[in-house]
């Protein structure tokens, strides 16, 4: 649910994202306000929020069952939860989003086995099963996760909060690159620091299995390579042809060999409502 925050007399745009979103905004408060510099004298990396959703410890304990598959997803460097769970908002109905980090190049052949391994255990989410089912609509290349040229524009607000409440699932080598390389998001958020800034308790894993260490060895090969690229021309070119024909609904949809991004996108929107009082 969006909040009409133009019926509000708001003194600043201090928090006003949270208000527009019905978002609970983290008791990490200073660290998330909007164009404010504070003083930041603590900084907390317990549990984000004062309260929890109700469903949140349930969410938890399912993506925490699937710890063994995480670790098997081959050419995956890192997983990232996103969206309602990160912003503490989850609905009884409500999917789970993740933002996956791949080897370079490898976005296309990540996301194919990754889409298959979840269909398999019918844990992905569909049109018409998306309760608790893992949504796979945003991977990029370990090169690019830098989300800086994606921008709508100076005032991409959503885009802002969405980066900065990432939160790790899973990490091949324990190190997160996502907050290092989003060093953008302090011209919004100077108070934030570039490392993890949300906290939800979950697991954080870590590690490659068999099965991971194989598919890419076997993938290594020239031949796969070769394959990867033809289909990577195919797709594209069919992904084109689905956009060119809806274009409303795939304004902002990016299908390059370095980012698949798919998931209907109301940044604009709230961007527009955030500012509304500049007009």
């Amino acid at each position: 649910m969006v909040k009409n925050v133009k019926n509000e007399v708001l003194e600043d745009r201090t928090f006003r994202f949270y208000r527009i979103m019905w978002y609970p905004i983290p008791k990490n408060r200073n660290v998330f306000s909007y164009w404010l510099k504070w003083e930041v004298k603590e900084w907390l990396s317990d549990f984000s929020w004062d309260e929890k959703s109700d469903y949140l410890d349930e969410y938890l304990s399912y993506i925490n069952k699937w710890w063994w598959l995480y670790k098997n997803f081959p050419f995956v460097r890192e997983i990232y939860l996103a969206n309602s769970i990160s912003f503490n908002s989850l609905t009884s109905d409500s999917d789970i989003d993740l933002f996956v980090v791949c080897e370079k190049w490898r976005v296309r052949t990540a996301r194919l086995i990754v889409s298959f391994l979840m269909m398999f255990y019918w844990i992905k989410r569909t049109k018409k099963n998306y309760k608790k089912r893992f949504c796979l609509s945003f991977f990029v290349d370990e090169d690019n996760v830098d989300l800086e040229r994606i921008l709508l524009w100076k005032k991409d607000v959503y885009l802002t909060y969405w980066v900065a409440h990432l939160v790790p699932l899973y990490l091949e080598n324990n190190k997160p690159s996502v907050y290092v390389k989003n060093s953008w998001l302090q011209r919004y958020l100077p108070n934030i620091e570039l490392k993890q800034n949300i906290f939800l308790w979950n697991k954080l894993f870590s590690g490659k299995w068999l099965f991971k260490k194989f598919i890419e060895f076997l993938f290594g090969w020239k031949f796969w390579w070769i394959l990867e690229n033809f289909i990577q021309k195919k797709w594209g070119s069919r992904m084109k042809k689905i956009m060119a024909k809806n274009q409303e609904a795939h304004v902002w949809t990016v299908c390059e060999k370095w980012m698949l991004k798919f998931y209907k996108d109301m940044r604009k929107y709230y961007s527009d409502l955030f500012f509304w009082d500049d007009n």
